[in-house]
């Protein structure tokens, strides 16, 4: 899809920013409890709500992968076997509106940007929020993986009642579908984790040579209200 200019919307959302991006919109939903939201004025201002700077062909990439990630549609599978196939499909947003590039080439934003999520999304975010601190996010933007291990472990601790131990097997197909071997994945895994772990503290995790033992821990925040 071509919006304007040399803004090419074609593909999937990959790598930290969209991950950033999710977790603000998240947070915003628990914390306004509005479905629509504003984005800002320009994208500069957006920007400074995910309290990162980007600049020149960063911002344009920026804008890519939010448009990326917005434009996205989203397919749920629940797979009872020899019974049944039940199936939802949706768009992550369900409309909305966007800075766009001058058609003088100068690198300026216009109008405001606001959105407004889909019901479905709308709905699961405040049925499900997980506690995360945006803080965490953007430390650990250098790596998609220490995102998701973040976002996984401090959701994981806000319900963790016993002292479960996944397999590395378990942690590859959750987190490393990349990786053709588990010690491959494993022996990227492992630092990356240690990077959260700095960050988030108080979670209890135990490295043995299987896997990982959980054991129950605070959430890095609490629930927002």
């Amino acid at each position: 899809m071509q919006i304007s200019g040399n803004v090419w919307a074609g593909g999937v959302p990959y790598g930290s920013l969209p991950r950033l991006m999710l977790a603000w919109l998240s947070t915003e939903v628990i914390r306004t409890k509005e479905q629509r939201l504003n984005l800002g004025r320009s994208l500069y201002e957006f920007t400074f709500k995910l309290g990162i700077t980007v600049g020149g062909k960063q911002a344009a990439l920026l804008q890519k992968q939010l448009l990326r990630l917005l434009l996205c549609s989203c397919l749920i599978l629940t797979t009872v076997p020899g019974e049944e196939l039940d199936f939802v499909n949706f768009p992550f947003v369900d409309n909305g509106k966007l800075w766009v590039m001058s058609k003088d080439g100068e690198k300026q934003f216009h109008w405001g940007g606001e959105i407004s999520l889909s019901k479905h999304v709308f709905d699961e975010m405040i049925s499900h929020p997980v506690p995360i601190d945006l803080n965490a996010l953007r430390a650990l933007r250098h790596s998609p993986l220490a995102i998701d291990i973040y976002t996984w472990l401090t959701y994981r601790m806000s319900y963790l009642s016993s002292c479960p131990i996944l397999s590395w097997e378990t942690l590859h197909e959750q987190f490393g579908s990349e990786y053709a071997r588990d010690r491959a994945f494993k022996a990227k895994f492992l630092p990356q984790l240690k990077s959260v772990l700095q960050i988030y503290s108080q979670a209890k995790v135990d490295i043995l040579d299987t896997g990982l033992r959980l054991k129950p821990s605070r959430p890095h925040v609490g629930r927002i209200r």
